[in-house]
């Protein structure tokens, strides 16, 4: 018998946020050898997925993307199916974890290969866990593929790539509305912040990091 769960959909397959709704009548889906079946607490939302909804990004010759939205998700094991590996497995029902998805977090339940999960901390909540992998993973190998970093050298850094560059003695930030820099200078703690949206030209930016910075630039841009 079929299994059904809710899940974030999109009238005509693409279109603006006012095309979302909630399916009810999605299956669960099935796990493979080797995956788990996560049921799923907290997702985060990611420009990608919002370019997906819109129709502009597509993944052709990629097996696995899932319809559904969701590139990170947040849960506990549901359900295991075991591969031609599983001697040993770490993993078992009941566990909290987390990680990357080719698609499907914006539901109640997502496959994911074994392989592909993390453990969540216990002093992290669902919340920040569903929410993490997108924002480190673009700029943590940009810091440890940089031969020249050091813990001395300062940082720019977009709002996605912040908290990789927070080692960093003085991080400039960048956004695009007042209330995403005061977050990141009031909440995350950076030495300063510039609005994007008051720089149309896309260039002129730079020069308010500097002037944030004694007129000096920066020793590693983060993007």
């Amino acid at each position: 018998m079929t299994r059904f769960m809710r899940a974030v959909d999109i009238r005509s397959g693409s279109g603006p946020a006012s095309a979302l709704f909630i399916n009810d009548e999605m299956p669960v889906p099935e796990p493979q050898p080797g995956e788990c079946l996560v049921k799923i607490k907290a997702f985060g939302i990611n420009r990608g997925d919002m370019m997906q909804r819109d129709g502009m990004l597509v993944f052709p010759g990629v097996a696995n993307m899932k319809p559904i939205l969701g590139l990170e998700f947040s849960g506990v094991i549901a359900e295991m199916r075991p591969g031609d590996d599983e001697e040993g497995d770490e993993w078992k029902v009941g566990d909290e974890v987390f990680g990357l998805l080719g698609g499907g977090g914006y539901a109640e339940y997502v496959n994911v290969h074994r392989k592909m999960l993390i453990r969540k901390p216990r002093d992290m909540s669902h919340e920040q866990a569903g929410g993490l992998c997108e924002v480190n993973s673009p700029g943590t190998p940009t810091l440890v593929a940089t031969p020249s970093h050091s813990t001395d050298d300062d940082a720019a850094a977009s709002s996605t790539s912040f908290s990789t560059a927070s080692t960093a003695p003085a991080v400039f930030a960048t956004a695009r509305k007042p209330e995403k820099c005061a977050f990141a200078t009031e909440q995350l703690g950076a030495t300063a912040a510039v609005d994007l949206s008051q720089h149309p030209d896309k260039r002129s930016w730079a020069a308010e990091v500097k002037a944030h910075n004694g007129h000096r630039g920066v020793d590693l841009v983060v993007t």
